[in-house]
């Protein structure tokens, strides 16, 4: 019972911290995007 309710925290744990992670990789991505699309837009010009 205990090392079920450990897990739980665990994972409650991981569930806190993932949004966070979720966030960041967005406005990552984003970024990567935005510069690809304006090195491309300076490469055309």
């Amino acid at each position: 019972m205990k090392r079920y309710f450990r897990l739980i925290w665990v994972l409650l744990q991981e569930v806190r911290i993932f949004p966070k992670f979720v966030k960041n990789l967005r406005i990552i991505l984003i970024n990567l995007v935005l510069n690809y699309y304006f090195t491309y837009k300076v490469s055309v010009l």
